[in-house]
Order: structure tokens, then sequence, then C-alpha cells
């Protein structure tokens, strides 16, 4: 069995080796060794070592195992040959005894031989556990090596992850930067042909007026400059012919472009772009050609028509005539030179219009990478907020059991508060004093509770705010892409999307934040009011035992005291006070029978009061019942202890300045519950009457 056992966990150390060499080739053939860092070769190297230590401890275990094996055998032959000579001793003895002699010895190898199993016995329990002590030692290894196999494990995976995430985030940035390369190359290339054109444009213009200016000599000239007008406005007019030809056909082409590509979106590539160029370019150039001979048919027709009527109209010589013909031979010069500019100006707003069409299939493709980098972006911040989540549910676990405990030492306060109230060895006026401070308490920690809440809702506001003003730029953003789109700018157009697209990446990161802000303050919320909450019962429980421990001396003392005996004489409570208001009379509202200063003072003043309560103006007893004189003064109270009556008044006094500041608080409509106004509207008065009141309790 113990040779079963070695043998598995040889075979699941060789397991481990190979699944640790199989994951290094994996590693190393997944990435190119220039692409190595030093780090990643430390690991490598690190990995190897940790390998030919496991091949080391294999060794180690097949030796100790052999080692093992060859004691066991070593001592089970010992014990068979010890075995053997005893049995073959104990025969001789046998057949050399006789009778009595011979049952004696018999037993006596018996017992020799008992005993010699116990040795046995003892040495094979001893084998035994050294085993057991082996076998845990291995199974401690074998952990120990899978927990730094398992740790080995996630740090690679880890490393490999953020490897990943770091190089697309260097590729976005890339592709970027090249997008925004590429429009600045565009928008400086766009800004050298218009000058040009303008240049061109204007020496072709002055160009003209000279000529206008040099054929201004004659009539006949002026007929030719009225001929040359009328074929110049008719040269423009199938000139902006031409041009509106062109712009429909352009906007035809880039309207049959945007339909083409919201089609087929999916399906274009870069061979498409070829044979739509090639297409475009067919198309032209036959249109060109049609062009060139209408113009040449037009020339010729114009020609004729200015020959025929200048032989109708002017009887000129063969000279005129030949000048003439020679002015002509110069106009149609002229004109094909303009054709040619006009060919040239149509050819390069040609190839404008297909760069820029090229440009926008190069676009839309990029446009394609960045929404695949886009959705991996967005896949990366929903596993965010996804761990951000489980973050929270375990700090909301934790603040949940402290808000247990919390509740748990507020129910204790409370039970104790109860039997305090409850316990008839309490006197009333402690009663009365414990109820208004548990008021009081209570009140401070609403206050304490608003306060937190105030200042972690105020973290809450500018990142808040900047949230909404990012949302209102993408909406604003999308408005001016339908507008884009509506006036037909292509670029204008694309721009717009790729901003769209940044805004919207900032939003949603803008949004994970704002999650995780507004669980922090949540939590943070929770545990500084169960902190508070905590405090303040802590400090209210200590006050009420202190409170408990006092009454139960002053228990003991009063009940190891004798009071003196008075002798009772009834009085009608009429006679007791005929002229005195009823609140200077009995302040408290007592019985008239606990007023009658005849009685013993524990019916007189049963709850231990001080003077000062029983008759709050010091009056003599002849002003408390002037129509009879007292047989004897009450006895004052040998139990009370003057001190105390000293703070219990001072503790009254607090409380009805409190009490006071309440009522003013209620007064000016002020809501100290869990919702409270975020501006309200006091003046200093109550903010220094708020500091009393935290100063008080």
């Amino acid at each position: 069995e113990q040779r079963a056992k070695f043998e598995q966990e040889k075979s699941e150390l060789e397991l481990q080796l190979q699944r640790m060499s199989e994951e290094i080739d994996n590693k190393l053939e997944a990435s190119d060794s220039s692409d190595l860092t030093e780090s990643d070769r430390e690991r490598i190297e690190q990995l190897e070592r940790e390998k030919e230590e496991i091949a080391r401890r294999k060794e180690e275990l097949e030796q100790e195992f052999s080692t093992f094996k060859e004691n066991l055998e070593a001592e089970y032959e010992e014990n068979s040959r010890r075995n053997q000579e005893e049995d073959i001793e104990v025969d001789i003895n046998n057949l050399d005894r006789s009778g009595a002699q011979t049952f004696g010895d018999e037993a006596q190898v018996t017992a020799q031989t008992n005993e010699r199993i116990k040795e046995l016995e003892e040495t094979l329990a001893l084998n035994l556990e050294e085993i057991n002590r082996e076998k845990e030692e291995i199974a401690l290894r074998k952990q120990q090596l899978e927990e730094e196999f398992n740790s080995l494990k996630i740090n690679l995976e880890s490393e490999y992850k953020n490897e990943i995430k770091n190089e697309l985030e260097k590729t976005l940035s890339v592709n970027l930067e090249e997008i925004n390369k590429e429009k600045e190359e565009i928008a400086l290339r766009k800004q050298q042909l218009e000058e040009e054109f303008n240049t061109f444009k204007e020496n072709l213009e002055a160009e003209y007026r000279s000529n206008i200016e040099k054929d201004d000599i004659s009539k006949q000239e002026e007929e030719i400059a009225r001929r040359k007008e009328e074929l110049e406005e008719e040269i423009a007019r199938r000139k902006e012919e031409l041009e509106q030809e062109f712009q429909s056909f352009k906007s035809n082409l880039e309207q049959e472009y945007k339909n083409n590509q919201e089609q087929e979106e999916h399906t274009r590539n870069d061979e498409d772009v070829t044979k739509t160029k090639q297409q475009l370019e067919a198309e032209f150039r036959a249109f060109k050609e049609n062009l060139e001979a209408e113009y040449r048919s037009n020339i010729e027709k114009e020609k004729n028509e200015i020959k025929n009527e200048l032989e109708k109209t002017l009887s000129i010589s063969m000279g005129d005539i030949e000048k003439e013909k020679e002015e002509i031979i110069k106009r149609k010069q002229e004109l094909e030179n303009e054709f040619k500019n006009l060919k040239t100006n149509l050819e390069s707003e040609y190839k404008k219009a297909v760069d820029e069409l090229t440009e926008n299939f190069k676009e839309s493709g990029i446009n394609k990478n960045y929404e695949k980098e886009l959705e991996k972006l967005r896949k990366e911040q929903e596993k965010l907020q996804r761990q951000i989540e489980q973050e929270n549910t375990q700090d909301f676990s934790e603040l949940e059991q402290k808000l247990k405990d919390t509740q748990a030492l507020a129910y204790e306060a409370q039970a104790k508060h109860k039997d305090i109230i409850e316990s008839p060895e309490v006197d009333d006026s402690t009663k009365i004093l414990i109820q208004k401070e548990k008021e009081l308490n209570d009140k401070k920690i609403e206050l304490l509770k608003y306060n937190i809440k105030k200042e972690e809702d105020e973290r809450l506001i500018a990142p808040t705010r900047k949230f909404e003003e990012t949302t209102n730029s993408l909406d604003e953003l999308k408005l001016e892409l339908i507008k884009s789109r509506n006036e037909s700018d292509e670029r204008d157009t694309m721009k717009t999307m790729l901003n769209i697209k940044k805004v919207e990446l900032d939003k949603i990161a803008m949004e994970n934040e704002l999650k995780k802000l507004r669980s922090e303050v949540e939590a943070s919320k929770m545990e500084k009011i169960a902190e508070t909450i905590k405090e303040n019962k802590d400090r209210e429980i200590e006050r009420l035992n202190q409170i408990i421990e006092q009454q139960k001396l002053n228990l003991s003392a009063s009940a190891s005291a004798v009071p003196p005996q008075y002798p009772q004489q009834p009085q009608t409570p009429q006679l007791m006070n005929p002229y005195m208001q009823p609140q200077v009379m009995n302040p408290y509202n007592m019985q008239p029978q606990m007023m009658n200063p005849y009685m013993p003072p524990q019916v007189m003043n049963p709850y231990n009061m001080p003077a000062q309560v029983m008759n709050p103006y010091n009056m003599p007893p002849q002003s408390m019942n002037p129509y009879m004189q007292p047989a004897q003064s009450p006895i004052p109270n040998q139990n009370s202890n003057r001190e105390e009556d000293i703070e219990i008044i001072k503790s009254k006094i607090e409380l009805a300045k409190v009490k006071a500041d309440i009522e003013f608080y209620k007064t000016q409509q002020i809501d100290l519950s869990a919702n409270p106004p975020k501006t309200p509207t006091v003046d200093k008065g109550p903010i220094n009457k708020k500091d009393e009141l935290m100063k008080l309790s």
C-alpha cells in the first residue's frame, strides 16, 4: 500500500511537470523571442528553475522510497531469521526435556514467543507512524507546489491581460493620431488647390481684359468684339451648363456612393474602391470626348455663321477677308486655349472629387476599426463595472454587519432605559432627567446625521455637473450631425461622428466613475452614521449604568436609616391655601395629602426632592399654610447629598434651555430630519443656537 501511494504521488508530480513544460512551450511559441521583455525572460527562467526543483524532489522521493523499501526488506529478513533460529532452539529444548520439565519449558517458550510478538508489533507500529509522517510531509509539499503553481499561473494571466490591454490602447492612440494627421494633410492640400485656382483665375481675367482693350479699334473690330462677347456669353452659358451638369453628376455620384455605402457597409473593400474609380474615369473620358466633339462642331458652326454674316452685310476686299480670317483663326486659338483651361479645371475638380470619395472609403474603413476598438473598450468598461459592483457588495456586507452591531447596541440602550423608567426604585426627578437626556441625545443624533449627509452629498455635486455637461455636449454634437447630413457635407459628417464617439467614450467613463463615487458616498454615509450612533449609545449606556449604581447606593443608604415618626392629623384641603395660587402652592401637581406638613417626610417628600423643588420660593411654613401652625417642622432628608442636589438642579436648568432652543427651532420651521433643505434660509441667530445646542449636548 505504501508503495502504491508513492507511485501515485510520483505520477501526479510527473503530470505537474508535464503541464508546466507544455505551458512554457506554448508561451514561447505564442510570442516571438524578440518580443520578450526582460521580466518575461526572468519569469521563464524562474519556471525552469521550479521545474528542475520539482524534478529533483521527484528523484529524492524515489531515493527515499527505495531506501525505505531496502530497510523494510532487511528488517523483515532479520526478523524471519531470528524467528527461525528461535523455533529451532525451541524444538531442540523440547526434544531434550521430558515430563513435567518439558511442560515447564513449553510455558517458558510460549511466554518468550509472546514477548517477541509484542516487540515485533511495537516495531511495526513505529514503522507505520514513520510512514504516515512521511506521507503527511509529502502531502504538505504537494500542496505547497500546487499553491505556488496556481499563484504563478494567476500572475502570468494577469500580466498577459495587462499587456494585451496596453497594446490595444497604444494601437487606438496610434490610429487616432494617423487620422488627425491625414485630416491636417487633406485640409492643407485643399487650401493649396484653392489658392492655385484663385491665382489662375485672376491671371485669366487680367489677360481677358487686356485682349478686350486691344480689340476696340474700328467698327469691324466692334462687330467682331460684339460677336466675341456673344460667343463668350455662349461659351460661359455652355460652361455653366457643363458645370451644372458636372455638379449634378457629382451630386448624383455622391448620392449613389452614400446609398451604396449604406447598403454595402459591411462588404465594401479596397477592390470596390478601385473598380468604382476606374468606372468613374471611363465615364468621364467618354463625357470629355463627347464634350470636345460638341465643342468643335459649335466652333465650326459659329465660324461659318460669322463668315456668312460678314460676306452679306459688309462689302470688304479680299485683304480684309484675309485679315478677318486671321482674326477668326486667332480667336479660334484663344477659344481652344480657354477650352483647354476649362478641361484642365474640370479634370482637377474630378480628381479632387475622386480623391475625396476615396478618402471617405478609407475613413469608413477606419471607422470600422474604431467601432471594433470602441466595442472592446465598452466590454472592458462593463467588466470594470461588474468588478466595482462586486467590491461594493462586499463593502456593503461589512457595513451591514457594522450597522447590525450598532442596532444591537441601540436595543441594549433602549432596554436599559426602559428598565430604569419602569423601576420603582428610581425617583421621578431622575426619570424626568433621563427622559430629557434621551430626547436631547436623539435630537443630537438627527442633527449629526443631517450634517453627515449634507457633507457627503456635496462630493457628488461637481462630478454630477460635469456628467450633465458631457451629456449636453453629446446632444449638441448629435444635432450638428443631423445638420451636416442635411447639408450633404460628408467631411464634416465624418468629423462629427468621430467626435460623438469620443464624447460617448468619455460619457461611459464618467458614468462609471459617478456610480463608483455614489456607492462610496453611500458607504461613507452609512459608516459615519453607524460610528456616530455607536459613540452616542456607548455614552448613553455608560450614563445609565452610573445612574443605576447611584440609585442602588441611595436605596441602600435610605434603607439603613430609621425615619422619625410624626402624629398623623388629618386636615381638609380647603384650609391649606385659601389665598395663594395653585401653581405656587403645588408646582408639581402633587396630591393634597403630600402637601401636609404634619405628615412624616416619606409622605411629604416621597422622592427625596431637594428643598428648592418642594418650595421653589423658599417660603416659611407659615406662608405655606397661614391658618395652621405646624406641630413640628419637617426634618430635612438626612440621606440627600448636597452636591448631587446641585448637579440635578444644574441639569434641569440646562434641559430647560435646550427645550427652549428646540421650541425656537420648531417656530423657525427648520427640519432636522433625514431630508433637510439644501440651503436653509436662517439667520445667524438659529445657527448660533445650534452651536449652543451642540455644546450643551
